[in-house]
């Protein structure tokens, strides 16, 4: 069978050195032709690194719906000493009547909703903070990998 490395979409390196002194091209999908034809595939986007030294890569295709935006938790929540017991009483705040499944899916979407206020009372627009500094990083990575050096 034989494999082909599908064309790069976004960066160029896919690993930066801590320093970032050093990058390189060391993650890739490797793929059949019939792979290729049968799912739409148009190439991989390399996307912002964060706390990894790696950066995601994603396989793209002609289009894609992938349905509403999963349930996020920011990990530095669970640091919080006001989280856990926050989502406990709101979880057994909630009363929904009904199937388990339906239940459990009103709860999450209401807890999400209680927890999008408490993000932004606790910590401010940290969303906004990280990507913020996520951009700098990958803004100075970009001109490091056209070879700039300032």
């Amino acid at each position: 069978m034989e494999v082909v490395d599908i064309p790069v979409l976004g960066k160029k390196f896919t690993w930066f050195t801590v320093d970032g002194k050093s990058m390189s091209r060391l993650d890739s999908f490797l793929v059949s032709w019939g792979f290729i034809a049968n799912s739409g595939i148009t190439g991989q986007w390399i996307g912002d690194r964060d706390i990894s030294d790696h950066c995601p890569i994603w396989l793209v295709r002609e289009q894609s719906n992938w349905g509403p935006k999963p349930f996020r938790v920011i990990n530095g929540w669970f640091e919080h000493p006001k989280f856990l017991p926050f989502v406990e009483s709101s979880w057994k705040s909630f009363n929904i009547q009904g199937k388990k499944t339906f239940v459990l899916k009103e709860k999450f979407k209401m807890l999400r909703e209680r927890l999008k206020v408490w993000n932004k009372d606790v910590f401010g627009f940290l969303d906004l903070n990280i990507e913020k500094t996520v951009k700098e990083i990958n803004d100075i990575e970009g001109l490091l990998e056209d070879g700039g050096n300032t």
